[in-house]
């Protein structure tokens, strides 16, 4: 049996006579002996179904669409016209959209029925790459069995955030997940002849991680959320606190290919294993307690890019930046974004008038 991991690339440069910088690195990724691609002109649709069938005997751990197919007698104009043919025949595979054209804020998001969006650099590392598949193919057995005990070990999930992230998971994936015990009176009963994207555990699962997991303070901080919470400026907190937080890093699937993320409850956990003197706690300000405890100059405090205060409390975008870039910032001075989705677990989204 090949128990290689099966990656299936669509892209117009297969059809180019030529050889270019997109086609130069999918070659490459077949070097690495640990994953097989099987490259598709978009203009042999027709074959889709026999090729995979004879290559990958319709196994397939990731699907990877270009986006803008320019190649001359193109029948489709766009990976999005192709996902309905690929979703036939890779039903419980995650889409990952492959862009050249791809605006930096916009990377890593779940765009349109793409489950990730992803730039040419991501083809660049290999081992990286085969990380990721290694993961998604984990994942997927993990609800072919249906046990959440597994996927919390794949997330490497902390003992207390275990209930809370299962409740936060999608509802059709929570469903498909049991306790070890129930898990070993049924196992295998998730039922596979699902119809719609929506039913898969595997591409729900995935969606959900680059929406909320992964992109929303919640159970995961990005740097700057971090630096919020310890009530430091984000310079401070990239040269000064980082080196000694890398033991909450969050390590778990995806997280070589994505920028780092801190477990909330782990770094709070180091600071209280640091508080030898039960410091903390004596005040309303946990910012403040915390950057005291870490015996930060108050020049490196966090401050309000609104108001120019100390201790914001969350972050925000500007409501006339594009770019979407976000900023530390009181609650006072900042509002909800109305427009944006509300998920319990996860930070609302703010913004700032002003």
């Amino acid at each position: 049996m090949d128990d290689k991991l099966k990656v299936w690339v669509i892209d117009d440069c297969f059809a180019k006579a030529t050889t270019n910088g997109r086609r130069s690195l999918i070659d490459s990724l077949s070097e690495n002996s640990a994953i097989r691609i099987l490259k598709s002109d978009p203009n042999e649709f027709e074959n889709f179904e026999s090729k995979v069938e004879s290559e990958f005997s319709n196994q397939i751990d990731l699907v990877i669409v270009d986006y803008k197919l320019d190649a001359q007698g193109q029948i489709f104009s766009n990976g999005s016209d192709l996902v309905s043919l690929i979703r036939r025949i890779a039903l419980d595979t995650p889409i990952f959209l492959l862009s050249v054209d791809i605006r930096s804020e916009d990377e890593d998001k779940s765009i349109g029925d793409f489950e990730r969006t992803i730039s040419d650099n991501y083809l660049s590392n290999s081992e990286n790459m085969v990380q990721d598949v290694d993961s998604l193919r984990a994942i997927s057995n993990n609800f072919k069995s249906g046990n959440k005990d597994i996927l919390m070990s794949l997330l490497k999930c902390p003992d207390f955030d275990q209930d809370n992230l299962l409740h936060a998971l999608p509802a059709s994936v929570r469903k498909s997940l049991k306790s070890k015990t129930e898990n070993s009176e049924h196992q295998g009963s998730l039922v596979r002849d699902v119809q719609h994207k929506e039913d898969i555990p595997t591409v729900q699962f995935t969606r959900w991680f680059f929406d909320f997991f992964y992109r929303v303070p919640g159970f995961l901080l990005d740097s700057l959320s971090c630096a919020i919470l310890l009530g430091v400026d984000l310079d401070y907190f990239e040269s000064n606190i980082v080196p000694n937080i890398q033991e909450q890093l969050y390590d778990g699937p995806f997280s070589k290919t994505v920028e780092k993320r801190w477990w909330k409850t782990e770094l709070e956990s180091w600071l209280i294993d640091m508080d030898a003197s039960g410091a903390l706690g004596r005040t309303t300000n946990r910012f403040c307690e915390y950057a005291t405890l870490l015996r930060v100059p108050k020049e490196n405090w966090s401050k309000c890019v609104v108001c120019g205060e100390s201790w914001p409390e969350t972050i925000a975008v500007l409501s006339e930046d594009q770019g979407q870039e976000k900023y530390p910032v009181h609650i006072r001075c900042s509002e909800p974004d109305a427009e944006a989705d509300r998920h319990h677990y996860f930070s609302q989204p703010r913004i700032v008038t002003e």
